[in-house]
């Protein structure tokens, strides 16, 4: 494993390996996730406790410690290696390959890391900065070199902690070090407030699927002779004031329980190898978000997406408009359906499609896979008007992820350009104030 720099180091810069650093007590001795029989299984998740995190939790910079796994504290405390706490760079190292994050404050003491996942510590604050060296991290510099020694593209990509440790890491001065990192960390600042108020919005959207479509509010007040809370008279006109049995358990009366498939076409996106995705252009999406760009889209407008290999199969996203959308994901395809997008989001978000997926080593989730998936499917004056009600809710949240996605762009090109001196510390300060 040998590397070149494609760029002359500004004076006084540094190259030193990952070991180097470990034995100059800048980083602790990086680690990963228990191996073996005492690894977790997935029947050992429970609704809450200590975080069990994966590859497919590290997104926007931060670990998503509310979809995560979770485990047992007293499982927990029975692993030996893995135990990542606030501060820590984690770096996403088995089959998805680069995916980058800091684990953020929270009210969890430490996370546990999956085998997939390595965390770096830094235990020399005035020689390393932990959000310079993820910046680093997501350099172009830094991922081809991850790729290549990985075997990226591949489904045993895979470099465990020796190859890490001759990975080369560019150190600049310290006072450098923390130029970048403000500048990371005020475009930071933006994405996570943007994220922020996403979440709130997202709640209030969730609250009233709950209220319509789980818990049936609004049939349980008329049936009880009450106006359903928080509607006009109108809307609630639509809603029957009678349960009924059904193959779902009790539902409102006239609506219908059917296979998604009937409802719907379910399809694999589109081919596009790696190689082919660009710096900027119309966003592709993988299994677990956007993984680059390309000249081209596939679908105009956004679309109920569901992951389809690796640790992340099963999970349902959404695209965005004017996507390419690759086979790593399945397309529910709403464009001839009485269903929309709106619904059945929310709604395939609350089936647990993992237990659909298929395959041990490598799951996945296929069409066939979908073909038992049921839906319930109310009348077609009820879900516009639920369309109605919380499209305004999902148009502020896909507007502030294009702007994350242009915040995230920046950010991850900064520190390249900086390296290539394509841009300087000054330029780069204009252009975080302009944000």
């Amino acid at each position: 494993m040998s590397f070149e720099l494609p760029f002359k180091l500004p004076t006084g810069w540094q190259v030193a390996t990952v070991d180097e650093l470990v034995k100059q007590k800048i980083i602790a001795k990086p680690l990963d996730g228990n191996h073996g029989g005492i690894h977790p299984k997935a029947s050992d998740y429970i609704e809450s406790g200590v975080p069990f995190v994966m590859a497919s939790d590290l997104a926007g910079g931060r670990v998503d410690l509310i979809d995560c796994k979770f485990i047992s504290e007293e499982q927990a405390s029975g692993l030996r290696k893995g135990i990542a706490k606030a501060g820590d760079v984690l770096l996403s190292h088995k089959a998805t390959i680069g995916r980058t994050a800091i684990v953020q404050d929270s009210k969890h003491d430490f996370i546990m890391l999956t085998p997939q996942v390595t965390y770096y510590r830094v235990i020399n604050s005035s020689a390393l900065s932990n959000i310079y060296l993820k910046a680093y991290f997501d350099s172009r510099f830094f991922q081809s070199i991850l790729g290549l020694w990985a075997g990226a593209g591949s489904t045993r990509a895979y470099l465990g902690i020796t190859g890490q440790l001759k990975l080369p890491i560019i150190l600049p001065p310290i006072e450098i070090q923390n130029e970048i990192s403000g500048q990371v960390h005020a475009l930071n600042k933006k994405v996570n407030l943007n994220n922020e108020i996403n979440q709130t919005l997202e709640e209030m959207a969730q609250a009233i699927f709950k209220s319509w479509f789980v818990d049936f509010d609004p049939v349980k007040a008329k049936m009880n002779g009450k106006q359903p809370e928080g509607m006009d008279a109108a809307t609630a006109s639509l809603f029957p004031d009678k349960l009924v049995e059904s193959e779902l358990g009790l539902i409102p009366e006239g609506w219908e329980v059917c296979l998604l498939n009937q409802k719907s076409e379910i399809k694999y996106g589109k081919n596009l190898p790696k190689t082919k995705l660009l710096d900027e252009g119309y966003p592709v999406f993988g299994g677990n978000g956007v993984i680059g760009y390309y000249s081209s889209y596939l679908y105009e407008d956004e679309q109920v997406l569901v992951s389809c290999r690796g640790a992340a199969s099963g999970k349902v996203l959404r695209s965005l408009p004017k996507s390419f959308i690759t086979n790593n994901s399945l397309v529910i395809d709403l464009s001839n359906s009485v269903l929309n997008i709106n619904y059945v989001e929310p709604y395939l978000k609350g089936c647990n499609l993992e237990e659909y997926t298929s395959g041990s080593a490598q799951p996945q989730m296929t069409v066939a896979n979908m073909a038992p998936v049921q839906i319930l499917v109310p009348s077609e004056d009820i879900l516009k008007s639920f369309d109605e009600v919380v499209k305004p809710l999902k148009s502020k949240i896909r507007a502030n992820e294009r702007q994350n996605l242009s915040l995230a762009a920046l950010r991850d090109t900064l520190l390249p350009k900086l390296l290539s001196g394509e841009i300087e510390l000054g330029t780069s300060e204009e252009l975080v104030e302009a944000i």
